[in-house]
């Protein structure tokens, strides 16, 4: 209940800005799904290429957890908490985090669609 109410009120604070209240729409050259190893890895690369300005990651999680890690932790070796920390510590610094899970990829307008309402245009897809 509480994870559901602070999705709302991010959701509510991230479209507050806009005057109609409808969707606003950002744009980027990259723009990452998802904020695991893989996507925060592909967002640092892409931001040393086409710099941090240009790259967005979409991913809803506060807490950010190397799964590789799980492993030892099924072994009894390390905690699951051990293998988790704050995602905004693993987000390569400069690019946009867009908070918000994914929920529609548009190829035909290169847009992807988040939970909140927001629109992501990407210039190529």
């Amino acid at each position: 209940m509480v994870r559901r109410f602070n999705r709302l009120l991010y959701c509510v604070r991230s479209n507050f800005h806009t005057s109609n209240g409808l969707a606003s729409k950002e744009h980027y050259k990259i723009v990452v799904v998802g904020g695991g190893s893989g996507g925060i890895s592909m967002g640092a690369r892409m931001k040393r290429k086409v710099g941090a300005e240009n790259v967005a990651i979409v991913e809803p999680s506060e807490m950010h957890y190397y799964q590789p890690m799980w492993t030892l932790v099924g072994a009894g070796a390390k905690t699951v908490q051990a293998s988790g920390r704050s995602t905004a510590s693993v987000m390569p610094s400069g690019v946009k985090w867009v908070k918000s899970r994914a929920i529609k990829i548009d190829p035909k307008n290169n847009t992807v669609f988040t939970e909140c309402g927001k629109e992501v245009g990407i210039r190529t897809l």
